[in-house]
């Protein structure tokens, strides 16, 4: 159900905002919501995006060298019937950005 979602949901954002890089190797550096008040998503979407940093230890190349593994990537919490709309907003998001808008210059008078 949409309840349970919210649920889990609200459980991921939890565990994920008590991360540390000391205790777990993590940590959220910045957290959006499309559902904040005054925050309208295109065509009805709305998310929860984390980015989240991770130390993933170290790699040992051929030749010795210790590379530092770490990286930061954007977890994306979405609800079940926002997936659906999320899987229909490519076409609105290129209307939204412009990308069918006509340049002047280039238009035949």
């Amino acid at each position: 159900t949409t309840e349970e979602q919210v649920h889990g949901c609200m459980k991921l954002l939890e565990e994920f905002g008590s991360c540390t890089v000391e205790k777990d190797q993590m940590c959220v550096v910045r957290r959006k919501s499309g559902f904040a008040p005054g925050v309208g998503g295109a065509g009805g979407y709305a998310d929860v995006k984390l980015l989240v940093y991770a130390d993933l230890g170290v790699h040992k190349a051929f030749d010795g060298t210790e590379i530092p593994l770490r990286i930061v990537g954007e977890v994306q919490l979405i609800l079940e019937g926002y997936m659906k709309v999320k899987s229909k907003m490519h076409l609105v998001y290129e209307v939204h950005r412009g990308s069918f808008d006509r340049d002047a210059r280039t238009s035949p008078e």
